[in-house]
This record gives structure tokens, C-alpha cells and sequence, in this order.
């Protein structure tokens, strides 16, 4: 089995599979950029989107993603995930993506804000950064949980098969 196609799948609708894992990922997305374990309380944060789940009829969201099931399929990637406290969250909403911008900002150099530093850089946030944003997370996530690229066992050295409690194992 290709883990490396299995997480790339997965990772399309990480947040609809399963809230909590995907805050866990984000987390430790956000501990690898940080090079540190955060301190931070796994409750006291939300998962945002970026691109929202219910934008206004009239949003300019309707009109970068205009087409329901490509902003369906944005809107669930890894790409267009942050983490955010819950007032911080509450704020941002449906929010056209320059008023989403000024609440970000206002997250801390946390958690939050290691995962928020890019889409504060970007002026709009289409498919192509959520793109962007996805491919990055998704080799992150390769990296830090050594995922193999399409290699068998039978290909791999004994130091580099997965061990319990640390990767699925693959069948022949």
C-alpha cells in the first residue's frame, strides 16, 4: 500500500473524517515549525477555515469558488485549516478573507500564529494557495511521521520498516 497516496487522500477531508485528529495534526504541525513541543492546551483552540464552510450569498468567497463542490473540496483541505482560541474563531466566521486577516493577526506567535504566518502574508486565498498550503503540510506530515514513498518492505532496509505504535504495517 502507498502511505504516501493514503495520507495525500486522507489529508482531503482530515477535518470531516475526524475534528480532534485533525487538530492534533495541526498542532504538531505547528510544534515541527516551531521546533519545540507547545505548551499550548489542545482545548483552548478551534479549527478554522480559512475559505468558510457557509460564505454569504454575496461574499467574494461565492466568486474566487464559484463552482459548490470545488469550495466544498477547498474548504475541507488541510490547506485551508489554521488553528485559532475559540473568541478569536467566533470573530473571524464567514468573514470576507481581508476582514479574516486582521483577526489573525491578533493570534499569538503560538500555535496559532506558526500556522496562520503564511495566509497572513497572501492578499487573497484561492485554490492555488490552499493548493500551495496543502502540498506543504502534506510533505511536513510525510517527514515527520517517516512515511515511505511507494517503496515495498521487501525494498526496505530493516532500520527503515515501520514499528508498532509508530506506522501501520504494510502488507505483502
Amino acid at each position: 500500500k502507498d502511505e504516501r497516496r493514503t495520507i495525500t487522500y486522507n489529508m482531503k477531508d482530515l477535518y470531516g473524517r475526524s475534528q480532534q485528529t485533525c487538530k492534533l495534526v495541526l498542532m504538531r504541525l505547528a510544534d515541527a515549525m516551531a521546533g519545540t513541543v507547545s505548551p499550548a492546551v489542545e482545548g483552548e483552540l478551534t479549527v478554522e477555515h480559512i475559505l468558510p464552510t457557509k460564505p454569504s450569498s454575496t461574499s467574494i468567497w461565492q466568486q474566487w469558488f464559484a463552482d459548490a463542490n470545488q469550495r466544498a473540496r477547498f474548504c475541507s483541505s488541510i490547506g485551508n485549516l489554521a488553528l485559532l482560541p475559540t473568541a478569536l474563531n467566533d470573530r473571524a466566521r464567514n468573514h470576507e478573507f481581508t476582514r479574516k486577516r486582521l483577526v489573525y493577526r491578533e493570534a499569538d506567535r503560538g500555535v496559532a500564529g506558526l500556522l496562520l504566518q503564511d495566509v497572513l502574508d497572501q492578499q487573497e486565498w484561492r485554490a492555488t494557495q490552499i493548493e500551495r498550503r496543502e502540498a506543504q503540510f502534506q510533505e511536513m506530515i510525510q517527514q515527520l511521521w517517516n512515511f515511505k514513498d511507494s517503496k515495498t518492505d521487501a525494498d526496505a532496509s530493516p532500520d527503515q520498516l515501520p514499528r508498532p505504535g509508530r506506522a501501520s504495517r504494510r502488507r505483502a
